[in-house]
C-alpha cells in the first residue's frame, strides 16, 4: 500500500478518486466478474429472540468445511465457498469471492449457506432474510461487536440526534458487486445502476413499516442524508462519474477520523470539502487515506469502489435471494440492454431522489415508477437470458423468472408477503423467512 498523501485541495481528491474509484482498464471484460454480500439475522425459532455472540460463534464453528480465522476483531471463517463474518449487531453476513461467472457466484453463495444452516439447526437458530428485523424495534437493539469504529460511529450518530448504531443492527441487505467493464462500457453501466436505483429498492422491498414498503431504505435516509441515498445527479448530460462522485464526497459529513489506533467521531455540519479547505486544528489536513475512511462511511444505494457494489437490495428469504442477481447482471451486464435502460431511465435523472422517495414509500403501486420498473425488469430478463444458461445458471435463470411472476408483474413486493404473515402468525413469519 502506498504511504498516505496530503490532499492540498479538490483536484487532489478528484485524482484520488479516479486512480482508485473508477479505473475502468481495456483488459476488464464486458462480462465481469459478480460477488455477493448476504447479511441475514439469526433467531431463535422458538421464541424469535436474537442470539447472541457466543451462541452464533459456536453455532457456525461447528459447521464442517469451515474454520475460524484468527487475527481479526471480529469473528471470522473461511470455507471453500467463500468467508463467513459477523456484522454489529449479530447479523450474519455470507461473502463470496468474485466468481467468473454468476452461476459459480450463487453456488458458492447457496454452499455457504448449506454448510452453516444444520449446525444452527441444531442449536436451535435460523437465519431469517428480511431488510429490517421484523420482530424487535431497532431502538431495542445493541451492538454485539465492541470497535472502536462502532463506538466512534455511535457518538457521530448521538450527535445528529438519531440512532443510528441501532439502525445498524437492525437491518441487512443483499449487496451484489459488478465489474465496470472496459471503458466503452463502464459510463453507461455506471449511470444505468444509479437510475435504476430507486427501481430496485422498490422491486426487492422486504422492510414493510407504517410508512413505506422499504422501511429499510428510509430509514437509512433518514439517519444522514449526506451520505445515504441515490445521488442528486446535479450535472444531467455530464456523464463523468468522478465528478459526481467527488461532488457526493466534498458535501458529505466527516464521520470518522481514523490516527494510528485511534478513531475520533466528526459532527454533523462539518463537510469532507471543509476539512479539505480549512485543515483541523487536530487532526491535521486530510490524505488519502482519510479520503478512503470517509468514502467507507457513505451508504448510496450505488456504491463506487472500483467497481459496482449495488447497496438497494433488502435481504430476501433464500429461495428469492437469486433473483436481484440475475435482474442486475442481466440489465448490466449485457451491452444492448444496458443501452435501452438507459434510454428508458434517462428522463429521471432530472429528480432521481423524487423517485427514489416514491420508490420507497409506495414501491410498484406508485404509477411512475411501475411505468418503469415494468418494462426495464422484463428487458432485464431478456438480457440474462442472453448472457446464457451457462453464464447465468438455469435453476437460478428459472428463480428469477418466478420471482417476477409472483411479486413485479403483480405489482407486489416480498414486504406484502411478509406483512400479511407477521399479522397472522410471527411463527409462519419467520419460517416464511428462512
Amino acid at each position: 500500500m502506498l504511504d498516505p498523501r496530503v490532499l492540498r485541495d479538490a483536484d487532489d481528491v478528484a485524482a484520488h478518486l479516479a486512480a482508485t474509484c473508477f479505473a475502468p482498464t481495456d483488459d476488464l471484460p464486458v462480462r465481469g466478474a459478480v460477488g455477493l454480500e448476504a447479511e441475514m439475522f439469526v433467531l431463535h425459532t422458538r421464541d424469535r429472540r436474537r442470539s447472541d455472540l457466543e451462541e452464533l460463534v459456536a453455532a457456525v464453528g461447528a459447521a464442517d468445511g469451515v474454520v475460524a480465522q484468527g487475527g481479526s476483531e471480529r469473528p471470522r471463517w473461511l470455507s471453500a465457498d467463500g468467508q463467513v463474518t459477523e456484522e454489529p449487531g449479530g447479523q450474519l453476513e455470507l461473502i463470496t469471492d468474485p466468481e467468473p461467472t454468476l452461476a459459480s457466484a450463487l453456488d458458492r453463495l447457496d454452499g455457504l449457506a448449506t454448510a452453516i444452516e444444520p449446525c444452527l439447526d441444531a442449536a436451535g437458530l435460523a437465519l431469517a432474510g428480511a431488510g429490517l428485523d421484523p420482530f424487535h424495534p431497532a431502538e431495542g437493539l445493541g451492538v454485539q461487536l465492541d470497535l472502536p469504529r462502532y463506538r466512534a460511529m455511535g457518538t457521530y450518530f448521538g450527535r445528529r440526534g438519531t440512532n443510528g448504531q441501532a439502525l445498524m443492527c437492525a437491518s441487512a441487505s443483499l449487496q451484489i458487486n459488478l465489474d465496470l467493464g472496459p471503458p466503452a462500457m463502464a459510463v453507461d453501466r455506471w449511470l444505468v445502476a444509479n437510475l435504476a436505483a430507486p427501481l430496485v429498492v422498490a422491486t426487492f422491498a422486504n422492510s414493510p413499516t407504517s410508512e413505506a414498503v422499504n422501511g429499510r431504505a428510509l430509514a437509512w435516509a433518514r439517519l444522514d442524508p449526506t451520505r445515504t441515498g441515490v445521488p442528486a445527479l446535479i450535472a444531467p448530460g455530464v456523464d463523468d462519474p468522478v465528478a459526481h462522485l467527488l461532488w457526493d464526497v466534498m458535501r458529505a459529513d466527516v464521520m470518522l477520523v481514523s490516527r494510528g489506533t485511534e478513531m475520533s467521531p466528526g459532527r454533523p455540519g462539518w463537510t469532507f470539502g471543509d476539512w479539505v479547505r480549512d485543515g483541523h486544528p487536530e487532526h491535521g489536513r486530510p490524505t488519502t487515506a482519510d479520503v478512503d475512511m470517509h468514502l467507507s462511511t457513505l451508504f448510496p444505494e450505488v456504491r463506487l469502489r472500483g467497481f459496482l457494489e449495488v447497496r438497494g437490495v433488502d435481504q430476501l428469504p433464500r429461495r428469492w435471494r437469486a433473483a436481484p442477481a440475475v435482474l442486475l447482471t442481466g440489465l448490466l451486464y449485457d451491452p444492448a440492454t444496458t443501452t435501452a435502460a438507459r434510454a428508458l431511465l434517462e428522463d429521471v435523472r432530472r429528480d432521481l431522489p423524487r423517485l427514489q422517495g416514491r420508490a420507497v414509500r409506495r414501491g410498484l403501486t406508485d404509477p411512475l415508477v411501475w411505468d418503469l420498473a415494468g418494462p426495464l425488469w422484463e428487458l432485464a430478463m431478456d438480457g440474462a437470458r442472453r448472457l446464457g444458461e451457462d453464464w447465468v445458471g438455469a435453476r437460478w435463470m428459472d428463480t428469477a423468472d418466478a420471482f417476477l411472476d409472483r411479486f413485479t408483474r403483480r405489482r407486489r413486493h416480498p414486504a406484502d408477503e411478509q406483512r400479511d404473515l407477521r399479522r397472522r402468525s410471527p411463527a409462519e413469519a419467520l419460517e416464511w423467512s428462512r
